[in-house]
C-alpha cells in the first residue's frame, strides 16, 4: 500500500482491502493448521516443505529410504521382527518405547489442550472487548477511519467466533479426544501383551527349573546306585569268604542288598526318564515362547 496515495475518497477502500486480505491470511494458515492437527494434510497443502539438497521433507525421505532400503541397510517389517527376534531383551525394549509413546502423547495432549484453553480464553477476551470498543465508538460520529475500525472490531468477532468453533472442534473429535481414545487403547493393549510375556517366561522359568530338578534328581539317584552297587559288591565278596551258619545270614543280607541295588537301578532309570521328559519341555516352552515372541514383536510394531 502506497500511503502516499491515500485520501479520504479512497481510504476505505484501500483498507478494507488490506484488513480483507489479512483477514484471509490468518484464516487460510488457520484452516492450514486445523488440517494439520487433524491430519488431512494432503500432499498439495501449503505446509508441504521445498525439496533441496539440504532439506527434504519426511514424505520424500520416507520414500526414498524404502527405494533404497537395501544400500542404507534399513529393514522391512518382516526383516526388522527377524533382528529384534535374536535380541534377548527385544521385547523389554519394545514394550519400554510403547510406554514412553505413551507418556510422550500424553505430553503432546496436554500441550494441546492447555494451549486450546489459553486460545480459547483469549478469543472470549477478544470479542468481548471488541463488542465494547465497537459500542463506545459507534455513538461517536464523524471520527476519522471509524468505519474503517468498526470493520476492523468486526471481524476480530467473526475470526474470534469461527477460532472458538475450531478450538471446539479440535477439544472434541477433531484432534484430542481421538488421540486420547488411541493412547488408552494403546496403553490398555501395551499391559496385556506385558501380562502374556511375564506369564510366557514365568512359563519357560518354571519349565527350567523343572529340568534342573530333574537333572539333580538324576545325580542323587546315580549316586545312590552307585553306593548300592558297591555295598552289593563287597557283600558278594563277604558271601564267597564265609561258610557254615555264617553263610546263611550273610545269604540274607545278600539278598537284601541285591534288592537295595534293584530298587536303586530303578530309580535310576525313573530319574533318567523324568529328565528326558522335562528336556522335552523345555524345548517345546523354548519354542512357544519364540512363537509368542514373533507375534508381541509384530503385534508391538503396529500399535
Amino acid at each position: 500500500v502506497n500511503f502516499t496515495e491515500v485520501n479520504e475518497e479512497n481510504k476505505n477502500v484501500i483498507f478494507r482491502e488490506v484488513f480483507s486480505s489479512i483477514e484471509t491470511l490468518a484464516f487460510t494458515f488457520g484452516n492450514i493448521l486445523t488440517n494439520f492437527l487433524m491430519g488431512d494434510v494432503g500432499n498439495d497443502s501449503l505446509l508441504r516443505l521445498p525439496v533441496s539438497q539440504e532439506s527434504k521433507s519426511f514424505e520424500n525421505i520416507s520414500v526414498e529410504s524404502v527405494d533404497s532400503s537395501n544400500e542404507k541397510g534399513n529393514f522391512s517389517p518382516v526383516e526388522l521382527d527377524s533382528v529384534l527376534l535374536k535380541n534377548t531383551d527385544s521385547v523389554d525394549l519394545a514394550l519400554s518405547y510403547a510406554k514412553t509413546w505413551s507418556k510422550y502423547t500424553k505430553n503432546i495432549i496436554s500441550w494441546v489442550e492447555k494451549k486450546l484453553n489459553l486460545e480459547l480464553e483469549s478469543a472470549k477476551n477478544i470479542v468481548k472487548l471488541a463488542e465494547a470498543t465497537r459500542t463506545n465508538i459507534g455513538v461517536q460520529e464523524f471520527m476519522p477511519l471509524q468505519s474503517l475500525f468498526t470493520n476492523a472490531l468486526l471481524s476480530d468477532v467473526e475470526s474470534s467466533h469461527r477460532l472458538q468453533q475450531t478450538i471446539a472442534a479440535l477439544q472434541a473429535n477433531k484432534f484430542v479426544q481421538p488421540l486420547l481414545g488411541r493412547k488408552s487403547e494403546m496403553e490398555k493393549q501395551r499391559k496385556e501383551i506385558k501380562e502374556l510375556w511375564k506369564q510366557e517366561q514365568n512359563k519357560m522359568l518354571e519349565t527350567e527349573t523343572a529340568l534342573k530338578k530333574a537333572k539333580l534328581l538324576c545325580m542323587q539317584r546315580q549316586d545312590e546306585y552307585e553306593k548300592a552297587k558297591s555295598s552289593m559288591f563287597r557283600a558278594e565278596e563277604e558271601h564267597l569268604c564265609s561258610s557254615g551258619g555264617l553263610a546263611k545270614n550273610l545269604n540274607k543280607q545278600l539278598e537284601k542288598k541285591r534288592r537295595l541295588e534293584e530298587e536303586a537301578l530303578q530309580k535310576v532309570e525313573e530319574a533318567n526318564e523324568l529328565y528326558k521328559v522335562c528336556v522335552t519341555s523345555v524345548e517345546e516352552r523354548r519354542n512357544d515362547l519364540e512363537n509368542t515372541k514373533r507375534e508381541i514383536l509384530a503385534q508391538l510394531r503396529t500399535l
